[in-house]
């Protein structure tokens, strides 16, 4: 199955009695568009974990994270809403995260789609496009090595070791993976 198969019509109306989402996969992957979609038409709200992730560079500089403390604890208020689409993956979180999914939902893009997609925000920023709702919020879009790396080894370390741990974990959890 893939992203539009899932907005369709009829795989829609099947998810409408999951309240608590997780949509998980790697940089550029689709995350956020399938969160949107879905937050529009599953009348739900969407928690882009991003915006709570990275601090505001007024504060520090440039995609700096807030201490993983902090992250934690809001992640946990996040898991007392009684209905959400949480966007991302911070594995810091998982323990939090997962035993309050329904659902989650596993973009497995290829990684080249994924770096294509990062470069596309990277240039559409810098010619000043508004930037991604789901952009962290007062960053501008980058591209470094470090990020081009992670997501051409996502699927193979990541993204398999959160499959088989979520399936492991927490089997009685649907998770539908994405391709």
């Amino acid at each position: 199955m893939n992203i539009k198969q899932l907005l369709d019509s009829e795989s829609v109306s099947k998810l409408r009695p999951y309240q608590r989402i997780l949509v998980l996969g790697a940089p550029g992957s689709g995350k956020s568009y399938l969160s949107h979609r879905l937050g529009e038409l599953l009348h739900l709200p969407i928690l882009h974990l991003d915006h709570y992730f990275w601090d505001d560079p007024k504060n520090t500089s440039p995609w700096t994270p807030v201490p993983e403390e902090a992250f934690r604890k809001k992640c946990i208020e996040f898991v007392d809403q009684s209905s959400f689409i949480m966007d991302g993956n911070y594995g810091m979180t998982f323990d939090i995260r997962w035993p309050a999914a329904d659902l989650v939902i596993f973009v497995d893009t290829h990684p080249w789609l994924c770096v294509a997609r990062q470069m596309a925000r990277v240039i559409k920023d810098k010619l000043g496009f508004a930037p991604a709702k789901d952009r962290a919020l007062g960053q501008r879009e980058r591209f470094n090595i470090k990020l081009f790396w992670f997501t051409i080894k996502f699927r193979e370390s990541h993204g398999h070791l959160i499959e088989c741990r979520m399936r492991e974990l927490y089997p009685e959890t649907p998770f539908i993976k994405l391709n």
